[in-house]
């Protein structure tokens, strides 16, 4: 009992110091322990995969190693107990696989609050793993549906494709939660349950993405008499794994944002208050869209942050 409680204790603290990038270093692949390998990030992006192999006598080992397959906005990363329980996930999983996804058990945990709301980096495996075999993970449905745990369908299919939360905590005012477990999503065309920029209040606008995957942005212009007055546009501006989605209020005060803000700008980043609300904690790790919004302005400048 003591030597499993002394294990806890230096996983935990190993864990702690690896995610914070403190004195140990770089983020290695490799030089990670198997209990922490699956579902982590080494420092350059490219995430960790548990490997099995034969050794003498007929005994299978296991090794970390440095994956081909690269997360964008994410690096230096290993993923925390409260995700692997809230995903249904399992430390000890060999490989990166979809085979997962066929279970509706497996989906419905991914896609159950705790696990869609704080969870980046395990949604972003999954949806790309599910993407790249033609399915959807995600798929808003019309308002007063319910969010169910049913069988992954191919996009385009909504009889077939999980729903699941747009935004992330509680408080969006995009989605909400009845006792009985099910939610309502924000569907400003209730006929065919599209999230158009077009059609958002203004209140919204800003840090929301369509179903197409553009995101929106907020525009001024000047009516009669001189009255500024602003509108919901549909940029050009493309969020690869995302879309449906309405960014919630703990997103915009955790990362210091302002939903009345105009257009799409790299100038908040020339500002060291805005990049720490960034880079913090409750930011960082909860509110994927606005990492991977600032982080594509900045790499389009040859800049990065939060390293």
């Amino acid at each position: 009992m003591a030597v499993n409680l002394l294990k806890t204790i230096a996983l935990f603290a190993l864990s702690s110091l690896l995610i914070f990038k403190g004195a140990v270093g770089d983020l290695m692949c490799e030089e990670l322990p198997v209990e922490l390998c699956a579902y982590s990030i080494s420092d350059a992006g490219k995430r960790c995969v548990l490997e099995n192999y034969l050794a003498r006598k007929g005994i299978v080992k296991y090794q970390c190693k440095t994956s081909e397959v690269v997360v964008e906005t994410m690096s230096g990363w290993i993923e925390t107990e409260a995700c692997i329980n809230d995903c249904g996930l399992d430390r000890n999983a060999v490989g990166i696989s979809s085979d997962y996804l066929l279970s509706h058990n497996f989906v419905a945990k991914l896609c159950s609050q705790p696990c869609s709301s704080y969870c980046p980096n395990i949604l972003d495996l999954y949806s790309n793993l599910a993407q790249a075999e033609g399915n959807i993970l995600y798929q808003p449905r019309s308002s007063g549906a319910a969010f169910d745990g049913g069988a992954m369908g191919t996009a385009g299919e909504e009889d077939g494709a999980i729903g699941a939360p747009i935004g992330s905590p509680l408080s969006s005012p995009a989605f909400t939660f009845a006792d009985d477990g099910t939610a309502t999503a924000f569907a400003p065309s209730p006929a065919i349950g599209d999230l158009i920029c077009e059609e958002l209040p203004v209140e919204l606008c800003a840090y929301s993405i369509s179903d197409t995957g553009k995101r929106c942005v907020l525009e001024n212009y000047l009516a009669r008499k001189g009255m500024v007055k602003y509108q919901c546009k549909t940029s050009e501006v493309v969020m690869e794994t995302m879309s449906g989605w309405i960014e919630t209020e703990a997103c915009i005060n955790d990362c210091g944002l302002d939903r009345n803000v105009v257009g799409i700008s790299s100038d908040y980043l020339l500002s060291p208050n805005f990049v720490a609300k960034l880079c913090s904690q409750p930011c960082f790790s909860n509110c994927p869209n606005i990492l991977d919004l600032y982080s594509n302005l900045a790499q389009a400048e040859g800049n990065i942050f939060c390293t």
